[in-house]
């Protein structure tokens, strides 16, 4: 529709103007500045080539030195197959920490809820659940590692008498035995 090809020409010159990356890209399937402002944007978005790995990474390079929206930096070690680094602005964490919060209604968390973010060390993925779970205003909520002791551990957290529990499979395994 029309809004949605006017927000992805604004996506499209945004790349060409602030990455050097998405400007060689363009330059090499014959796109100019000019072409990016008249032509069809979702024809100009078909015929942009996927990324490689080295493309991917100067792009993430180029994120960095690019912006100061830029708030966080997610990265994954890679053991399902490639490391990748995401950017986040601030926008997007606002956006997550909504979606994420929607998500958490719909499996039933409510504002009577001690929850727990179980996991092992460290806990980063555990905190964009914490600021959703804040956002939904429940009673508590915290993150917990279990570690080496989890016997002990999880003694402990039978003491906060939580009424939600998030976790991995893995995790949620060592508890069980």
């Amino acid at each position: 529709n029309d809004i949605s090809k006017k927000r992805l020409r604004v996506t499209l010159l945004n790349a060409y103007k602030n990455f050097e990356t998405y400007r060689t890209v363009f330059d090499q399937i014959g796109i100019s500045h000019s072409e990016i402002v008249t032509l069809d944007p979702k024809k100009i978005l078909d015929a942009l080539p996927l990324l490689d790995t080295q493309s991917l990474n100067r792009l993430s390079n180029e994120s960095i030195n690019n912006g100061n929206a830029i708030v966080d930096i997610e990265t994954s070690s890679g053991t399902t197959g490639q490391k990748k680094r995401r950017m986040i602005t601030g926008p997007d964490g606002e956006f997550e920490t909504a979606f994420i919060s929607k998500l958490f209604n719909i499996c039933g968390i409510k504002t009577y809820d001690q929850v727990a973010c179980l996991d092992t060390s460290p806990l980063t993925l555990m905190v964009s659940f914490m600021r959703a779970l804040e956002y939904m205003c429940v009673r508590e909520s915290y993150c917990y590692t279990i570690g080496v002791d989890a016997d002990a551990h999880i003694k402990t957290l039978a003491r906060l008498k939580p009424t939600v529990l998030i976790t991995i499979p893995s995790i949620l395994e060592i508890c069980l035995t």
